[in-house]
């Protein structure tokens, strides 16, 4: 299955692990990583659409 998908003109991005699993793979800290995410989410660049999956705005 493609991890990139369009919804609403929009670019669906699934992330098939936890944020810990990508804090290790970026090499930082999963708090940073997760401050980032939350961040994102916050100022509208990012739209979490379920437990894996964001729509980028």
């Amino acid at each position: 299955m493609n991890s990139i998908m369009m919804v609403r003109d929009k670019k669906l991005v699934e992330i098939p692990f936890s944020i810990a699993t990508l804090s290790n793979l970026l090499g930082a800290q999963r708090q940073s990583v997760s401050t980032i995410f939350n961040k994102l989410i916050k100022t509208g660049k990012l739209i979490k659409y379920g437990k894996s999956s964001y729509i980028i705005a």
